[in-house]
């Protein structure tokens, strides 16, 4: 019963791993940022498979793929078409939260219309950072970067309610 047990988890585990290098994945045991330095371990832990599956079932569009694995858990660097993710996951695989950055075009109509409503009429969206989080499913955040050429702005959409962060003027 043992060697049956070792087999079929050694049998999991290479299965993985060969899926996770056909789908042009790297993993880094570094807790560096650095995506240059991505090495592929020849053993992944249990929490890393998992990560990686519950990645893939979430964004199975993602490209040019890169994990990192730290203190906490492991992080991957993706790019989704013009967008690019970042998502985080617990020691044991979980998913924890995302964070995609694009610009004005991908941003829903909705949320667009309401940041350049009334009081951002006449400001240009130059950047949008959207965070989902695994324990608020649904709930997506929107920190949007505005300007009008003399100020700079961050806005906060969540939950229908628009918030001004930060407010830079040009001196």
């Amino acid at each position: 019963m043992k060697k049956s047990i070792s087999a079929l988890m050694a049998a999991t585990i290479l299965a993985a791993s060969t899926m996770a290098q056909g789908s042009n994945v790297q993993f880094s045991t570094s807790t560096s940022s650095d995506l240059s330095k991505n090495e592929s371990p020849s053993f992944k832990s249990v929490g890393q498979l998992k990560a990686e599956k519950n990645f893939l079932k979430l964004n199975n569009r993602a490209e040019n793929i890169r994990w990192f694995e730290n203190p906490s858990g492991f992080q991957v660097h993706y790019l989704l078409g013009e967008k690019t993710g970042r998502s985080y996951f617990d020691n044991k695989g979980r998913f924890q939260y995302s964070i995609l950055t694009y610009s004005e075009k991908d941003l829903p109509l909705e949320v667009k219309k309401q940041v350049k409503s009334v009081y951002y009429l006449d400001y240009t969206i130059t950047n949008v950072t959207e965070i989902s989080h695994f324990h608020e499913p649904g709930k997506t955040s929107y920190l949007i970067q505005i300007t009008n050429g003399k100020v700079w702005k961050k806005v906060r959409v969540a939950d229908g309610e628009l918030e001004l962060v930060e407010e830079f003027k040009a001196s």
